[in-house]
């Protein structure tokens, strides 16, 4: 019995009908594979690798064999909580309802983020280039210097001013460190021979923004005025501090190779708020906006 056109045509759509069942049958063989049953309800192989690509693109690289076993473990303790959660009737919970809608919410926002702005950040190396040399400021170690300090105070242990005696005494031991005598000496001399308060301590490289911070902007002004090993007195408030500046380090513009990664991620950031910005205010265009500040609750204070 001869074959019409027609019932070649269904006999040929037939076969390719059997031929891409052939090829997709195995593949969904192997996604159907099961790595694990929690009560009546299995893992799949496809649902555990879904999973496995997402946590390895979190972190940033593969998993190793122990924490391929070790995802499966916490895949398996997932299910047994959440199967207790909705026992408990926890998806009807109005706080839980309300952080679904939240997370829902933030996810949506954050792959539209992803893809409409991220995506955007294209860049080379000259354009961070052109960055650095624009914020050279940022990459600058400011200048430092280390020192030696002696403090004298006014008043004595008894709490009596005097005011003329520490200075005196400030006086004495500037010149003597400017000779070239360290802290130890005069502070041990000093101890003996006044009833005064005397300490001395000693500080590495400080920026003149930490020493403005920690002792005032007067001592930090007269400290940065000063040449290494060159001694400076100065009164404060309650005291007379004697210094001598042991090291001093001048600014320091770190080169780019060296800060290539901060670079980076500075005009990631300012790129990314300038396509934020320009986004924002593309799709807000023609949209009614209406704040009512009067009707929100006062602080809850």
């Amino acid at each position: 019995m001869l074959l019409t056109q027609k019932d070649l045509e269904v006999k040929m759509r037939l076969l390719c009908l059997i031929f891409i069942l052939l090829l997709i049958y195995p593949l969904a063989i192997a996604n159907s594979k099961i790595v694990a049953i929690v009560g009546d309800e299995p893992i799949t192989i496809k649902e555990y690798k879904e999973r496995l690509n997402y946590e390895e693109k979190r972190i940033g690289r593969p998993l190793d064999k122990e924490e391929i076993k070790g995802l499966l473990d916490k895949m398996i303790e997932e299910k047994i909580l959440y199967k207790q959660a909705l026992k408990k009737g926890l998806d009807k919970d109005k706080e839980a309802i309300f952080l679904i809608e939240e997370a829902k919410r933030n996810i949506l926002i954050n792959i539209l983020i992803k893809r409409e702005i991220i995506q955007r950040l294209k860049y080379t190396k000259k354009d961070l280039k052109k960055y650095y040399e624009a914020h050279k400021a940022d990459y600058t170690d400011p200048e430092a210097i280390s020192g030696r300090l002696f403090y004298i105070y006014k008043k004595d242990k008894e709490g009596k001013d005097r005011t003329n005696e520490a200075k005196d005494i400030a006086e004495k031991i500037e010149k003597r460190l400017a000779k070239g005598e360290g802290l130890k000496e005069p502070h041990k001399f000093y101890r003996k021979n006044t009833p005064l308060i005397l300490q001395t301590s000693q500080f590495g490289y400080m920026p003149k923004n930490l020493i403005e911070k920690s002792y005032g902007k007067p001592f930090a002004e007269m400290a940065f005025g000063l040449k290494e090993g060159e001694v400076g007195m100065i009164e404060l408030l309650d005291k007379f501090v004697v210094i001598k500046v042991t090291k001093k380090k001048k600014a320091y513009l770190r080169p780019f190779e060296e800060v290539k990664n901060k670079v980076e991620v500075a005009f990631q950031r300012q790129q990314f708020k300038k396509i934020y910005e320009e986004y924002l205010k593309k799709i807000k265009k023609g949209l009614l906006i209406k704040k009512y500040y009067k009707n929100l609750p006062p602080p809850n204070i």
